[in-house]
């Protein structure tokens, strides 16, 4: 009878759980729990929430499209693994128009047809409110009806109502992404904005109450570097060690009988740096190794323009770095040469 009751225990911890019981820890311990899966390994917990932040015009919604594009056909998101899944994109930023220009060279780019892309569905300007009772409804009656493994919003500030700084507002939102997760293992993709910043954005940066980044089980920042090449990186991961390593892609055009698409390709992992002068510094290295060879000769103005969102004190501190680093050699007043 004792052993009867052991595994009945064990067995029902799960069902405890969700029903707010309160359970031993000795019980959660030998629940058979599976493990976390990822529709993107590493980077988008199944049944989660993940945010993708950045400042404007850094490639924000046009990469959680690539995401959607690879989660629906089952291909490599940059260098990451992907399990298939079917896809809501609500679209609150760009309209049909531009997400049409934009899925077509998604499309070519992956070499893709039209059909390919069924798994991922687009609801367009919807203004969907989701700390509302209505905007909350019509979320859940979207959700069981077209069963989205995942729901991308683009972007958090246009699908609430109230005040992104204030807890209170927040909280609505979080609570009602919760109970969807809670009741049909939805996940939530969720693209979001930095306050104003110059140089590298990391997590203190997004913008809004800290409700925000603690809901959230995975936060992607993703960096520009130089023209059309950008850098993700992970600054928090609830369920394994954050991603030591930045990831660095580049976006080109990709010439096709049908018309240009657009490639993003991973080009490497670089470190993560702790200051900005540190990120820079590996980013001016990266640049010089791609356009310059020793005995090259350029002037700190090259550098202040290509690295025009940082501040001219910030770019000259890296380029001395590396000076220090015999990797350049200052030959003159603002003119360096390439060792």
């Amino acid at each position: 009878m004792q052993k009867t009751q052991k595994i009945n225990s064990v067995d029902s911890a799960l069902e405890r759980i969700k029903s707010g019981e309160v359970i031993s820890v000795a019980d959660l311990l030998k629940a058979d729990l599976s493990p976390k899966e990822w529709w993107v390994e590493g980077l988008l917990p199944q049944g989660d929430l993940t945010i993708l932040a950045g400042k404007p015009r850094h490639f924000k919604s046009f990469l959680a499209m690539e995401l959607a594009v690879c989660c629906a056909t089952g291909q490599k998101f940059l260098k990451f693994d992907t399990k298939q899944c079917k896809v809501l994109y609500v679209d609150e930023e760009n309209g049909e128009v531009a997400l049409k220009e934009r899925f077509t060279a998604l499309m070519l780019g992956h070499s893709l047809q039209a059909d390919n892309l069924k798994k991922v569905g687009l609801l367009i300007f919807p203004s969907l409110k989701i700390n509302t009772d209505k905007g909350q409804k019509r979320l859940k009656q979207l959700i069981e009806v077209h069963k989205p493994d995942l729901v991308v919003l683009d972007s958090l500030i246009r699908v609430f109502e109230g005040d992104e700084n204030t807890s209170k507002d927040v909280k609505k939102v979080f609570d009602t992404l919760k109970t969807l997760m809670a009741e049909h293992g939805t996940t939530f993709l969720l693209i979001h904005h930095v306050r104003k910043a110059k140089g590298k954005v990391h997590i203190d940066d997004v913008r809004g109450s800290s409700d925000i980044v603690a809901g959230a089980s995975s936060v992607i920042m993703i960096n520009r570097t130089v023209k059309r090449s950008y850098k993700l990186t992970q600054e928090k991961n609830r369920h394994k060690a954050e991603l030591s390593k930045g990831i660095e892609f580049t976006v080109s055009d990709k010439e096709t009988l049908e018309g240009t698409g657009i490639e993003i390709e991973f080009l490497r992992e670089t470190e993560s740096y702790s200051t900005t002068a540190e990120y820079l510094e590996g980013e001016l290295k990266s640049w010089l190794t791609a356009n310059f060879v020793k005995g090259n000769v350029f002037k700190s103005g090259k550098a202040y323009k290509q690295f025009n969102s940082y501040t001219q004190g910030t770019v000259l501190q890296a380029l001395k770095k590396l000076a220090a680093r015999k990797k350049l050699k200052l030959a003159g007043r603002g003119i360096w040469v390439v060792c």
